[in-house]
């Protein structure tokens, strides 16, 4: 049986003392989470705590979380961009497809009158002989 005073290890909410940064925080209290890389089944300084802490904060510009966020929003500005770029590319080329349908048509309409002329010439020629 344990006392209401005795550290047990089970205790998942953990408040961090302020003050010493060499305090050590016991084994098993910390490093439970899924995001968390620390050792829960080894005891850690505040200093450790803080510091894992400062790691994980995605707007601390002196960790590498800082600089992924910032990667990321520049290539999703890039990709933006692009994006409209396509759709006006996009948009272009449906309007030269409509011009090439339009010119094919006309092409068309010439050829049969072509074939047409050359019937009543050859007939015409035909006749004067």
């Amino acid at each position: 049986m344990s006392s209401a005073g005795d550290n047990t290890n089970n205790d998942q909410t953990v408040t961090i003392p302020s003050g010493d940064a060499n305090q050590v925080i016991p084994a098993g209290v910390v490093g439970n989470s899924a995001q968390s890389t620390l050792n829960p089944n080894v005891p850690h300084t505040k200093a450790d705590l803080d510091n894992h802490a400062n790691q994980l904060n995605p707007n601390n510009p002196r960790y590498a979380g800082h600089q992924e966020r910032l990667a990321a929003a520049a290539a999703s500005r890039e990709a933006a961009a692009l994006h409209q770029k396509a759709q006006a590319a996009y948009q272009y080329a449906n309007q030269l497809e409509a011009t090439a349908l339009e010119a094919q048509e006309a092409a068309n309409q010439l050829h049969q009158e072509a074939i047409l002329c050359a019937q009543q010439a050859s007939m015409g020629a035909n006749t004067r002989r």
